[in-house]
């Protein structure tokens, strides 16, 4: 998987988003700033990833985001 569709800002009441071994990932659409309710984020080695979007900071319920790797 090289991105995620726009679409997943969405799944507003997800509290779990595991990307692990997305190795072709290379970024995260903006719209992951609708995910309110997210608490963990798994991005470990998603060696492609270089850069998260600057709207991952309204994530105010994110108590854990594993980003090793990237």
């Amino acid at each position: 998987m090289k991105e995620l569709p726009t679409s997943i800002g969405q799944l507003t009441t997800l509290q779990k988003l595991n990307l692990y071994e997305c190795y072709e990932l290379k970024e995260l659409p903006t719209s992951i700033d609708q995910l309110t309710t997210l608490q963990k984020l798994n991005l470990y080695e998603c060696y492609e990833l270089k850069e998260l979007p600057t709207s991952i900071g309204q994530l105010t319920t994110l108590q854990k985001l594993n980003c090793r790797g990237f």
